[in-house]
C-alpha cells in the first residue's frame, strides 16, 4: 500500500487543474524521508508528456537574484557552464544579449528583463529545501507568492517545517500562500527498488534484491529514515562487492553477514553517530556475532 497515494492524487489534480489555482502546495516532512524523491518520481511522466517544470533547490541561496539564476538554469540548460558563474553576472549577460537581439537600450535591471522570459516558460515550479534557504522566510515566500498569485503559475514547496523558525509573519504569509499541505510518509519501499535498479553490476544488484528484507529491517532499526544515506550505502557496498572473489560471493551466509554489518556501520558513520575513534582498539568480533562465518569464507 502506498502511504502517499493521497498526496499523488492531489498533485495530479493540482497539476492538471485547468485554471490558475493562485496557491501553492506544501509537502512537509523531515530531511531524508523521501520528499524530493517522491516529487521527482511523480512529475517525471508529466515532464515526458511536455510539462515544463523548474525544480530549484533553495539550499544556501541568499538573494532573490540567485533564485532567478537557478530558475533560469533549470529552464534553459543549454546555457551550460556559463550559469556556473556568479548569478548577477549571468543574469546581466543574458539580459544584455536579449536587449541586443531586440535592438533596444534599457536601464532596466537584468531581473526586470528576465522575469517575463523565464516565467512564461515554466508551467510548474518546485522549490526544495525551503528551511535551508538563507533568505528571510518572508522574502522567499513573497517571491513564490508573486509567481502563483500574479503570474498564474503553479508551485510545490518542499520543506521541513520543524526547522523553520515560527513567527507571526511566517504564519501570515503561509496562510495566504499555501492552499494545501501534506505530511509526507516514508517512501522507503519504492525508493529502495529504484536505488537497486541503478546498481551497475548485475550480480551485486541481484544480491541486494535478495536482501531487501534485511535492508528494510536495518533501515527501520536505525531510525534515521534517510534515503540519501541508504542510496550512498548501497553504492558503497557495490564497490566492496566488486573487490570480492567468486568463492566469497558464492557463500551466501557469509555475504549476508558482511552485507548487514557494512550497512549498519555505514548508517552509523554517515549519520555521525559513530566515529573511527569509537572502533579503534576494539576487536571486530564485538560487532560481528557470527564472525566465524566470515572467517571461513576468507580461507
Amino acid at each position: 500500500m502506498d502511504r502517499n497515494q493521497h498526496v499523488k492524487d492531489y498533485l495530479k489534480y493540482y497539476i492538471e487543474f485547468p485554471k490558475p489555482p493562485h496557491f501553492a502546495v506544501l509537502l512537509n516532512g523531515p530531511w531524508g524521508i523521501g520528499k524530493t524523491f517522491l516529487v521527482k518520481d511523480f512529475i517525471k511522466p508529466f515532464r515526458d508528456a511536455g510539462l515544463k517544470c523548474a525544480h530549484v533547490s533553495l539550499y544556501g541561496i541568499s538573494s532573490l537574484t540567485e533564485i532567478d539564476a537557478s530558475v533560469l538554469k533549470e529552464i534553459y540548460p543549454r546555457l551550460g557552464t556559463a550559469l556556473n558563474a556568479k548569478p548577477t553576472k549571468v543574469l546581466g549577460s543574458v539580459a544584455r544579449s536579449v536587449g541586443k537581439f531586440f535592438r533596444v537600450e534599457t536601464d532596466l535591471k537584468p531581473t526586470d528583463i528576465l522575469n517575463d522570459i523565464f516565467k512564461m516558460n515554466a508551467d510548474l515550479f518546485v522549490f526544495d529545501d525551503l528551511e535551508r534557504c538563507e533568505l528571510p522566510i518572508n522574502k522567499v515566500l513573497g517571491y513564490i507568492n508573486e509567481l502563483v498569485e500574479h503570474d498564474d503559475r503553479k508551485a510545490i514547496i518542499i520543506a521541513n517545517e520543524k526547522e523553520i523558525k515560527s513567527s507571526e509573519e511566517y504564519s501570515r504569509i503561509r496562510e495566504k500562500l499555501i492552499g494545501k499541505s501534506f505530511d509526507i510518509q516514508s517512501v522507503f519501499e519504492s525508493a529502495l527498488v529504484s536505488f537497486i535498479v541503478e546498481i551497475s553490476d548485475a550480480r551485486a544488484r541481484e544480491f541486494m534484491n535478495s536482501k531487501a528484507s534485511e535492508i528494510g529491517t536495518l533501515y527501520h532499526q536505525s531510525e534515521l529514515y534517510n534515503l540519501r544515506i541508504l542510496q550512498q550505502t548501497l553504492w558503497d557496498f557495490e564497490r566492496v562487492f566488486l573487490c570480492l572473489e567468486e568463492r566469497h560471493k558464492d557463500n551466501n551466509p557469509a555475504m549476508t553477514e558482511l552485507f548487514c554489518l557494512l550497512v549498519a556501520l555505514s548508517f552509523e558513520f554517515r549519520s555521525g553517530r559513530l566515529r573511527a575513534d569509537d572502533l579503534q582498539g576494539r576487536q571486530m568480533a564485538q560487532y560481528m556475532p557470527h564472525s566465524k562465518t566470515i572467517q571461513e569464507a576468507s580461507n
